[in-house]
């Protein structure tokens, strides 16, 4: 009876060792955060706007990028998608208009207009393509509604709060800021 119970016990003791040294530093470094790149600029950070990507580069190196700056002028072969207005009516809808200024089709299905000062975000259906020189409108606010393909319905809240300061953020599906859009200049 005694060999039984000790092949038992050593059983146990593999399976409890095979556990704690194999699977549990798997587990360990799936829950912990990767570590920063370095590298780039010497000194430098590679600091990131929230939800943004930062792009490493060779050897996890971080690609040296300027700092992000709102479009000021419209320039299609810059950017072909962009943000053209953000209008406030008086029944309370706001209204952010985006627009192909390309003469090309562009595909932004899971691109969204985000809102950094509120983090509320809005993401185009997947099948959302626009014509050459077509505009669409993402509606929030009281007044809202949407009626797709050209008119999209965010939320019947209120999304941006300021219509002389606010930012409006276009990003592709992958979360690279595509267009920033400033109401200030636009006043």
């Amino acid at each position: 009876m005694r060999p039984r119970e000790t092949r038992g016990r050593r059983n146990w003791r593999v399976i409890v060792a095979v556990l704690v040294f194999g699977v549990l530093p798997l587990l360990m470094a799936a829950c912990t955060p990767p570590a920063q790149p370095t590298g780039g600029t010497p000194g430098a950070t590679p600091v990131s706007p929230k939800g943004f990507v930062i792009t490493p580069g060779p050897a996890g190196r971080t690609t040296p990028v300027p700092k992000p700056a709102p479009n000021l002028e419209l320039d299609p072969d810059k950017t072909p998608v962009a943000i053209i207005s953000l209008t406030f009516a008086p029944d309370g809808t706001e209204i952010v208009r985006v627009a192909n200024i390309s003469n090309t089709e562009q595909k932004i299905g899971l691109w969204s207009l985000y809102n950094p000062r509120t983090e509320k975000r809005f993401d185009f259906p997947l099948d959302t393509t626009l014509q050459a020189g077509v505009a669409v409108q993402v509606q929030s606010g009281p007044g809202a509604k949407g009626e797709p393909p050209r008119d999209y319905l965010w939320s019947t809240e209120s999304r941006w709060t300021d219509p002389v300061q606010e930012d409006v953020l276009l990003t592709n599906q992958a979360g690279r800021m595509m267009f920033w859009y400033v109401a200030s200049t636009q006043h």
